[in-house]
This record gives structure tokens, sequence and C-alpha cells, in this order.
């Protein structure tokens, strides 16, 4: 088999997860965006459209029969997210529950882990914080890329030298990426998640098995074997991360349809009701403007539901390991 069957170049890598979606505006609003701020823009959206269609005399909002008619229909809506968030609430609660046996697998899984990146760091002990196991864990690519680097140049050979650059850059790139996500925002949050997906792991595991494969009897395998094991726990990490962080985004888009389902149906039911008082409605329940902005409220619910479900959607579409294969993200 020829060397160019062999050559993978950097230029050949597949779209990180951050490029899977091209417009940054659909970025926004999929994963990058604050997940409060697009689900005001969602409400914010119902209620311009309510208020634009009742300003051109579409719809009607001063009529008692269809307006009751319709929030019934809403607070029925919004009652029926009780169950979605019970639901919800189980698959959370699923994962903390246990048999003893399951629990001390489970403990015994996270000890193996960090014996791993102890071993392959070559350090004694690892800080227990888990932004400090994200840190070593870093680092060791780093130096494993380096190693990579060195034992390539050393051959004396400029076109495996310029491969391995290039693959030690990649991973610089990566690495760089995390540790200006970590310095910045807490660990299992979005943003030092995001940096973690940015890191071409299928592509880089490829590079260097053909790095070694090419090369094969003008290098040793140690370099590579380590860089492979550091790659390997990486993917482990990064999908332990991600469900970490689903898990603790589905428990707060629980809490926060309760409290927005809450609102809405008593809203909704307050604003019903004004039909039956004495003499005419209030003003405000009437009017354009008013009904506008109770489209907001009892929009809102689902507005985070939306918003919730759209980036916890989007990031479980990413190959969850992305070792044997390299994909399109």
């Amino acid at each position: 088999m020829s060397h160019s069957d062999h050559d993978v170049d950097v230029s050949t890598t597949g779209p990180t997860p951050s490029g899977v979606v091209q417009s940054s505006v659909t970025r926004w609003v999929l994963t990058e965006g604050n997940r409060w701020l697009v689900a005001v823009l969602f409400s914010a959206l119902a209620a311009a459209v309510v208020g634009v269609l009742g300003w051109l005399g579409v719809v009607g909002v001063d009529r008692e029969g269809p307006v009751t008619l319709l929030l019934s229909v809403f607070i029925g809506g919004n009652l029926t997210l009780v169950p979605v968030t019970i639901t919800i609430n189980q698959l959370v609660l699923s994962r903390e529950f246990g048999k003893p046996h399951d629990l001390r697998e489970r403990d015994e899984g996270v000890i193996a882990l960090r014996d791993e990146l102890r071993a392959l760091a070559g350090v004694p002990l690892i800080a227990p914080a888990p932004t400090a196991f994200l840190r070593e864990l870093t680092a060791t690519l780093d130096d494993s890329a380096t190693d990579v680097y060195d034992e390539a140049a050393a051959t004396g050979s400029e076109d495996l030298a310029r491969r391995a650059e290039a693959f030690r850059a990649e991973v610089t790139a990566g690495t760089d990426g995390v540790e200006r996500a970590l310095s910045r925002a807490d660990f299992g949050s979005y943003e030092s998640l995001s940096a973690m997906l940015d890191l071409n792991s299928a592509w880089l595991v490829a590079a260097a098995r053909h790095l070694h494969h090419d090369h094969d009897e003008a290098v040793a395998a140690d370099p590579f074997e380590r860089m492979e094991a550091t790659l390997r726990l990486f993917n482990v990490t990064r999908q332990y991360v991600k469900t970490l962080y689903a898990q603790k985004e589905i428990a707060t888009l629980s809490r926060l349809l309760l409290y927005t389902g809450f609102l809405a149906v008593l809203v909704a039911a307050v604003w019903m009701l004004s039909f039956a008082a004495p003499g005419r409605p209030p003003a405000v329940v009437t009017s354009i403007a008013g009904f506008s902005l109770l489209s907001a409220v009892v929009f809102a619910p689902l507005a985070f539901l939306l918003s919730y479900t759209l980036r916890l959607s989007t990031l479980m579409s990413y190959p969850p390991l992305r070792n044997s294969f390299i994909t399109d993200g």
C-alpha cells in the first residue's frame, strides 16, 4: 500500500460540532445563546405576532366567547406540563438511584478514570476538583503531541516532521480552547463542554495511527500509543461531562416548567374571570396590547421547553465518542 493511502492532512478534518450549523444566528438560537434570553425572545415573538395581527384587524381580542375559549385551551395545555415535568424528573432521578453494587461500580469507574490519567500524565496525584482533572488531561494531550513530534522529527524525514507538526498544532489549538473555556466558565457549563466538543479527537486518533503506520520502522511505538490512549480517555471524559451537563439542564428545565406553568395558568384564569366581573371588563383585558402581554405569559412555558430542548437535542445529536469513524459531526 502506498504512502499516500495513509496520509491524513489537517485540511481534511471533518467539521467540528460548532461548524455543523452554518448560520451564526441559528447557532446562537440552538446552542450558544443564554437559554433564558432565547426563551424570552420566543415569548416576545408570540406577543408580537398577536399584537400585529390584532392591529391589522385579523384577530379580535375583545369578545368574551373566543377569548375565554382560547384561554381555556391555554390552561389545559399548561396543565399537561405536570406529567411532562414528572417524566423529566424521572429521567434525572433514574441516574441518581441504584442498588449498592451499581453505585459501587459507578464510583469505581470514576476512580479508574482518574487512575488512568494519573498513569498517562506520570504524576503521583491529581487534584480532586473536576476542573483540575480536565486541565491535567489537556496538559497530557499537549505533552503527548509534543512527544509524537519529537519522535517523528528525530527520524530526519521532512515529510514525517511536517505532518507531525501539523498534528501537534491541531492538538494545541483544541487544548488551548478548552483551557480558555475553563478559565472563564465553571466545570459543567455549556461553554466548557462546547470547547471540548470542538476538539476533533476522531481525526486526531486517525492521524496518529497513520503517522505511526507509515513510518512504523522508523519511530518507536510508545509516544503514539500514549497519544491514542490519552485521546480515548478524553473521549470518555467528554461524554461523561456531556451527561452531567444534560442532567443538570434537564433538572433546571423541570423547575422552570413548574414556575412558568403555574404563572401562566394563574394569569389566564384571572383573565377569563375578568369577563364575568360586573360591568364592562377592564380596558386592559380587551386591548390588543394587554392580550399581547398575556400571550407572552401563557407561551412562556413552551418557550422555555423549546429553548432548553433545542440545545440538548443538538448536543445529543453529536456522535458520542467519535473515534471509530470520522463523521460530519
